[in-house]
C-alpha cells in the first residue's frame, strides 16, 4: 500500500512538472516572439523623401485577451486553451513642403516598398492615406513656400499568442 501512495505521489509530482514546463515554454515563446520596435524605427529613418517631414508618429500596440472554451460534451470535449490575440497599428502624421508634386504619395509607395514593411505586413500596399489632404498652408518660416499635412496609417496582421 506505502508503494501505491508513493507512487501517486511521484506520478503527481510529474504532471506538475509537465504543466510547470509547459507553462514556462508558453512564457517563453511570448517573449521571444514578442513585437519589436526597433526594425520599424529603422525602416522609417531608411524611407525619407524629399521635401516630406514626419510630424508625429504612434505606434499602438493592444492585447485582447480570449478565455479558454470547451468544444464538445462529455468524453469528447475538448479544451481549446485561452490566448492573447496582439493587434499592432503604426499611424504618421507628416507634411509635404512640395505638394505641386505629390510627395506624400512617394512617400507612401516608399514605405510600400519598403523591404522591412513588406515582410511584416505581407503585402505591398500596407499603408493609406487615412482621411484627407489638408488644405495648403503658409510657411511660418518662410511665406512664400506652402505644405500640406496628411497622415498614414498601417495595420499589421493580428498574432495570436
Amino acid at each position: 500500500m506505502e508503494i501505491k501512495s508513493n507512487y501517486a505521489a511521484v506520478t503527481n509530482n510529474v504532471l506538475k512538472t509537465v504543466e510547470i514546463d509547459q507553462k514556462l515554454a508558453a512564457l517563453n515563446e511570448l517573449e521571444t516572439n514578442r513585437f519589436l520596435w526597433a526594425p520599424v524605427l529603422n525602416a522609417l529613418q531608411r524611407s525619407v523623401v524629399n521635401d516630406v517631414q514626419m510630424l508625429h508618429l504612434k505606434g499602438q500596440q493592444t492585447f485582447v485577451k480570449e478565455a479558454a472554451r470547451q468544444i464538445g460534451t462529455g468524453a469528447t470535449a475538448k479544451t481549446i486553451p485561452g490566448a492573447m490575440t496582439e493587434n499592432i497599428s503604426l499611424f504618421i502624421d507628416a507634411k509635404d513642403c512640395n505638394a505641386g508634386q505629390q510627395n506624400y504619395t512617394k512617400y507612401k509607395e516608399t514605405l510600400c516598398e519598403s523591404d522591412f514593411f513588406v515582410k511584416s505586413l505581407g503585402r505591398r500596399d500596407g499603408f493609406v492615406i487615412d482621411g484627407t489632404l489638408s488644405s495648403p498652408t503658409a510657411d511660418p518660416s518662410d511665406p512664400s513656400r506652402s505644405f500640406i499635412t496628411f497622415a498614414l496609417v498601417s495595420h499589421f496582421p493580428e498574432v495570436r499568442r
